[in-house]
């Protein structure tokens, strides 16, 4: 007896409906999962060795090539344009965040630099020196988590 098939734009449609659907399950796993960053952290080699071995063996290429600018180009002006709005509303208190920490730097290099004097031009540039110098000490210890 034959079966009755979906066509493949029934499966998508199916598919599309089902998950839109399972976005409230969604949250909530995400709300009461616990040890992402662990688990995450656990799997860096594994991610590694993986990233790794598709280079070797030019899957990242091969990818890229089969894709095409097309469905890259489809897939940005579709799911990337509905995506945008929204990460960017959500990702508001991580901007501020990271400003601050820039703006913190940056009075911290204007402070180092307020009294060279700049009258001549090894004055200015000692003042991109120092500017540049203090900057890039303050990123390191932003990094260092100091």
């Amino acid at each position: 007896m034959a079966r009755n098939r979906m066509s493949a734009q029934q499966i998508a449609d199916k598919w599309k409906r089902r998950s839109a659907a399972a976005s409230q399950d969604y949250q909530q796993g995400v709300s009461t999962a616990t040890g992402w960053a662990d688990g995450a952290l656990r799997a860096v080699p594994r991610t590694h060795a993986g990233l790794q071995a598709a280079i070797a063996e030019n899957r990242i290429a091969a990818g890229v090539q089969a894709a095409g600018d097309d469905k890259w180009k489809r897939a940005a002006t579709t799911r990337g344009v509905q995506n945008y709005a929204s990460g960017i509303n959500a990702g508001v208190d991580n901007m501020a965040r990271g400003a601050q920490k820039v703006l913190s730097m940056l009075a911290e290099a204007d402070a180092a630099t307020a009294n060279i004097d700049t009258t001549t031009l090894e004055g200015r540039l000692e003042k991109a020196r120092v500017h540049a110098l203090t900057m890039a000490a303050a990123k390191r210890r932003m990094r260092s988590g100091g």
